[in-house]
């Protein structure tokens, strides 16, 4: 990787001493390994997630009238 700013001597040791480092010691990258949902979170998601645009449909529809006002 080419870096087209100068750095001084001492900013690019701990720059490069960064690129040689594993993600567990640079910061924000803690957790990179481990995955961010089990599987119940993601099913829990997905229906949660379907529900709601089941209802935004529904809501689509009523908003352009190809649903009658005694249905709802």
């Amino acid at each position: 990787m080419t870096n087209l700013l100068p750095l001084s001597s001492d900013s690019s040791k701990r720059y490069s001493k960064l690129e040689d480092d594993d993600n567990e010691s640079v910061p924000g990258l803690a957790y990179s390994e481990e995955p961010l949902a089990d599987e119940e979170w993601i099913k829990s998601y997905q229906t949660a997630e379907n529900e709601r645009i089941e209802f935004e449909e529904k809501l689509c529809k009523r908003f352009d009238g190809s649903v009658e006002i005694s249905e709802w």
